[in-house]
């Protein structure tokens, strides 16, 4: 997932509060590292991407890759995050993994069945994930 620094503000020692642009779109996340990586990262980097907690989602809609992605919201902390249903992975009986692919970035993020109310989405359905507080994990620098 591609990312490229707008605005950074040191948060604590090993984090920092930004603006970052992916695909068109400037979101505000927690940038994992430093201020003083943060500073000095790339112009364009790659990152893994966490979140705190999922505050609504829309589930088994049809597929539409054209959707995909990542986008910010009315709510600076709350990012949407659109994409296919591509994989499930049990870990027990009330507890599921949904692995999501957003074509836009291009990314893979995980939710789970908890987070979604118990529900696991079809695989190849589309969800849509609000997700609030999303952290920025750069894995280039």
């Amino acid at each position: 997932m591609a990312f490229s620094v707008s605005e950074v503000h040191e948060l604590e020692h090993d984090r920092c509060h930004a603006l970052v642009h992916h695909h068109g779109q400037m979101l505000t996340v927690i940038l994992m590292i430093s201020h003083a990586e943060a500073v000095s990262l790339p112009a364009d980097f790659t990152a893994e991407v966490d979140y705190t907690s999922v505050v609504r989602f829309e589930a088994d809609l049809p597929a539409d890759d054209s959707q995909s992605g990542f986008f910010a919201t009315d709510d600076p902390s709350v990012i949407l995050a659109d994409g296919r249903v591509h994989n499930h992975v049990e870990i027990g009986d009330d507890h599921v993994l949904i692995d999501v692919y957003s074509q836009t970035g291009p990314v893979f993020f995980t939710v789970t069945s908890e987070e979604l109310g118990g529900r696991v989405p079809a695989i190849d359905s589309r969800l849509r994930v609000w997700l609030l507080g999303l952290s920025v994990y750069p894995t280039s620098m």
